[in-house]
């Protein structure tokens, strides 16, 4: 290798390793001390937009109850949002669960759409097409069922979404997601060989996700988000997708949730062109939304995140195939041959050998690992506001730090299986999501390869808690 590459690669590795450091600090400042007011007076609450709430269920996730009741405690003014709850089927283990929910909240808006519509192979939107069409909001929060969020979250998401204070408003405003492995009571027995997957993606999203999903929409070079938690507004959604307004025009895609932000990010309104609005793109608001794990085994979180990268890899395919330098073990065994092996003589009392690689080799990790400890254990002790009477125990407890033991084992896992998981997701295969297998095209066009009826659909009154026939979609 000439020196001058040499160089460069040793160059590379000082600045990636500066780089860690910053994305690190960059996702803890953007939470710390983040004091946004929300509407306090009457006045300013009468002048909140109206929001409509949709939650996609599909199977029992861990504490889906406690997950999918949070938004029946919101302190958003009740006669300015909805919640509508979507199921793909009358036999959904859920149903029973939700009616009571609804019973026990009569005074929120909510209903529940059991049946999905054929509009796409895309399950998610199938799911949701019908709840999206009959939604009475412009403002849109899509929310998955499986996260919990706090009380005062859509009061200050609608004011970043909205703008404050003469600042400008967002197209799509979204939330960073964090996991919590929080077994159940019938899984507190199960040992952490049974159940160590999901103390994996609580690492894994504490800390490699977290600091590059905050950093990049710190900097805001690009779109990225997760579809955890997202709001916008349906008039831009329909504008930007005129073929076929709405959610439905990515019904032949998956990853839908990347490409609402990204085709919101890329295409300006017809306003903004006339200089009648200005619209900053995306913004990542000031909560965090939790999802609970429990009892996943090492297995299934290597599935997961193999399902993630190989649905994601045609659609954002320079990232991904660059990810493997941003993980800890590629990363320092880059920097350790770059110090050790191109350049040497600058620090003359190393040497080209084995000790001194694996030195700074060891050296690197252990700084890895210690910022990846402080990110961590700062994202799960913050909180936007002060617990409540509805504050799940899982959410109260993860304010207590895992010991640090305890959580270098979990991170050396993650660590170790980072590379084989990339790996087996660029090779040539299927995704497998809520039981149904699924093949992902160079297009990022999905075909779904297991095939069957779509069920009839549902409508639960929200008082009654009853059943009614409404429709049958597709024989």
């Amino acid at each position: 290798m000439s020196k001058a590459a040499g160089f460069g690669v040793q160059i590379g590795e000082m600045d990636l390793g500066e780089g860690l450091a910053w994305v690190s600090l960059v996702c803890i400042r953007n939470y710390h001390k983040r004091s946004d007011r929300v509407f306090t007076t009457d006045e300013e609450r009468k002048g909140l937009p109206f929001v409509s709430i949709l939650r996609p269920i599909k199977g029992l996730d861990p504490h889906l109850e406690t997950t999918i009741s949070s938004v029946f405690y919101i302190t958003y003014p009740k006669d300015k949002y909805e919640v509508l709850l979507c199921l793909p089927s009358e036999d959904e283990p859920a149903l029973p669960m939700l009616r009571e929910i609804l019973k026990q909240h009569p005074d929120v808006n909510a209903r529940i759409l059991v049946g999905e519509e054929d509009v796409g192979p895309n399950p998610k939107i199938r799911n949701m097409s019908r709840g999206y069409r009959e939604a009475k909001g412009d403002i849109m929060w899509i929310l998955d069922s499986n996260v919990w969020v706090t009380e005062g979250i859509l009061e200050r998401s609608v004011q970043t979404l909205q703008g404050k204070d003469g600042a400008l408003g967002y197209k799509l405003v979204h939330h960073l997601p964090l996991c919590i492995d929080a077994p159940e009571e019938n899984e507190e027995a199960l040992s952490l060989k049974k159940s160590f997957g999901g103390r994996l993606e609580e690492t894994f999203m504490s800390t490699s996700h977290a600091k590059f999903y905050v950093a990049i929409n710190t900097v805001a070079v690009a779109p990225c988000l997760v579809g955890k938690s997202n709001l916008f507004r349906k008039s831009h959604l329909a504008e930007v997708t005129p073929s076929c307004p709405g959610i439905n025009y990515f019904a032949h895609n998956i990853c839908e949730d990347h490409l609402i932000g990204d085709i919101l990010w890329k295409t300006p309104l017809q306003a903004e062109l006339k200089g009648d609005e200005k619209w900053r793109r995306h913004g990542l608001a000031q909560d965090v939304v939790l999802q609970p794990i429990s009892g996943m085994k090492t297995t299934q979180y290597l599935a997961r995140r193999t399902r993630w990268l190989r649905v994601r890899k045609w659609t954002v395919l320079a990232a991904t195939l660059v990810e493997p330098t941003t993980e800890s073990l590629v990363s320092s065994l880059m920097g350790a041959y770059a110090w050790t092996t191109l350049y040497p003589h600058l620090i003359p009392v190393i040497q080209p050998s084995i000790p001194p690689f694996l030195t700074f080799c060891l050296i690197q990790l252990s700084a890895w690992c210690l910022v990846d400890r402080i990110l961590s254990s700062f994202l799960h002790s913050y909180l936007t506001q002060e617990p409540t009477e509805n504050t799940p125990e899982f959410v109260v407890k993860r304010t207590a730090r895992r010991s640090f033991g305890t959580w270098v084992r979990q991170w050396i896992g993650r660590e170790i299986f980072a590379f084989p998981i990339w790996f087996w997701a660029m090779m040539p295969g299927t995704v497998k999501w809520r039981g149904s297998r699924y093949y992902v095209g160079m297009d990022m066009k999905v075909k779904a390869l297991d095939k069957g009826k779509a069920p009839k659909v549902v409508q639960v009154d929200a008082n009654e808690g009853e059943a009614l026939m409404t429709a049958s979609l597709v024989e």
